[in-house]
């Protein structure tokens, strides 16, 4: 079964959401044909982007060129465009979501998609040299009536707010592993802490290549789950992350040995499958999926619908629940762009119930194969191809004492009254962390 995950080079904290300044909520307005989820007063925000200057543009996103300069030039031309484009999406026809300002509005086309790298593979022979160590999903779960929505987000009080910034390093297998596992512990102990994205990216083994050559340079979220489950993963406090510039830097054993948390093993569902995606989200946990996020750069809210059938998979995020509303059905991703991107960090990704509903082809081998033998072209299905591979931990448990549970105690040892401690350490757990 092919599997395989890379991501290269994607920037967090990328996209600063316009509307999210006015903390304007999202209502249902249903039209004659049953569609669309719309933005309170959408006429009054198209005529903001109407009015909205290159000047206010630089400022906000503290752009350096000045008037005059040939990057002024080339890149006001480019924000113009990008502008338009905006403008026609949201006052066009009504659709399932909206698009708002944020970082990329002077980027190219071309430039943000050397943002996104996927390589996806199948080793040679069509199978993967981890084959027989990862359990299959219906081993480990049975399946059970579903619910219409389910969010994790309500269990996850401290860890939904942490969003990996990645810099210049090939990182979200790691990324996304990561806030995975953290979701997974904080739902089975209470309480989750940073864990360290460096140490994978420093030290997990690629030896076959496959998704690129390890670390910056690209590896998989199966390969990130498999190192945990041998080596265990410090805390972030003990390793932070350091890749920021591209570097994957230095495997340190006396730091590799300061397991703060494992897992059992990884499960990997089955391939372009949506029952065992939502089974495994309502029962387990978050699950990371690979997706298509070539067109997400200036999704600001409601049920994302905007990936054509044939989708080149590019970006590695989490599956944190699902839902419907206004008759559209969607899965909860959480993105690792920062907390002022999309919905405040996460995106609502359209679901199907027929599996075939939205199948296509990963044309570009050339860009998405890294591993020998590996095949020309592969199918994907699901809205930007989330259905086509899909992992997660089982067996989460802190090795050492979790940090983030001492600190009300910690206030109380300097004089603070409890409750008064309480009221900080939930103010500290709610409030978004941004690296």
């Amino acid at each position: 079964m092919s599997r395989l995950l890379l991501c290269l080079f994607l920037q967090g904290a990328l996209g600063l959401n316009l509307y999210d300044k006015t903390d304007v909520a999202l209502v249902t307005k249903t039209v004659s044909d049953g569609v669309n989820d719309i933005v309170k007063e959408q006429q009054d925000k198209i005529e903001h982007l109407k009015n909205y200057s290159f000047a206010e543009f630089r400022k906000q996103f503290t752009r350096g060129y000045e008037p005059g300069q040939p990057e002024f030039i080339k890149r006001h031309r480019i924000f113009k465009k990008n502008l338009q484009y905006l403008i026609q999406h949201n006052e066009g026809p009504t659709k399932t979501y909206i698009m708002g300002i944020n970082k990329f509005l002077d980027y190219s086309e071309e430039e943000f998609q050397k943002l996104l790298g996927y390589k996806k593979v199948k080793s040679i022979g069509s199978a993967s040299f981890l084959e027989g160590a990862i359990p299959q999903w219906n081993d480990t779960i049975k399946a059970v009536a579903l619910p219409t929505g389910h969010d994790w987000r309500p269990k996850l009080t401290r860890s939904q707010h942490w969003f990996q910034d990645q810099g210049a390093c090939g990182s979200c297998w790691a990324t996304a592993a990561v806030a995975c596992l953290q979701g997974h512990l904080e739902i089975k102990h209470g309480i989750s802490d940073l864990l360290s994205t460096q140490s994978l990216v420093s030290c997990t083994p690629n030896l076959h290549h496959c998704g690129g050559t390890g670390g910056c340079q690209g590896a998989t979220a199966e390969l990130a789950f498999e190192y945990i489950a041998n080596n265990g993963i410090p805390a972030d406090s003990k390793w932070p992350y350091m890749s920021f510039t591209g570097s994957n830097g230095k495997c340190t054993p006396s730091l590799a040995k300061m397991t703060h948390a494992k897992i059992e093993h990884h499960v990997v569902l089955p391939e372009n499958k949506g029952e065992p995606l939502l089974q495994a989200i309502y029962q387990e946990g978050p699950v990371v999926v690979s997706v298509d996020a070539s067109t997400w750069n200036f999704y600001s809210g409601g049920v994302f619908s905007g990936c054509d059938k044939n989708a080149i998979i590019n970006h590695a995020v989490v599956a944190e629940g699902f839902g419907e509303q206004a008759g559209h059905k969607y899965y909860l991703i959480k993105n690792s762009w920062g907390a002022d991107w999309g919905e405040k960090g996460y995106i609502r990704l359209m679901r199907f119930d027929n599996d075939e509903e939205h199948c296509g082809i990963d044309n570009k081998p050339e860009e998405g194969t890294a591993c020998e033998g590996g095949p020309k072209f592969v199918r994907v299905c699901g809205m930007c191809g989330v259905l086509y591979d899909s992992t997660y931990p089982r067996g989460a448990t802190f090795v050492s004492k979790a940090q983030g549970g001492t600190f009300d105690e910690e206030l109380v040892k300097k004089g603070i009254p409890m409750q008064e401690a309480k009221s900080k350490m939930m103010e500290m757990l709610t409030k978004p962390l941004r690296r």
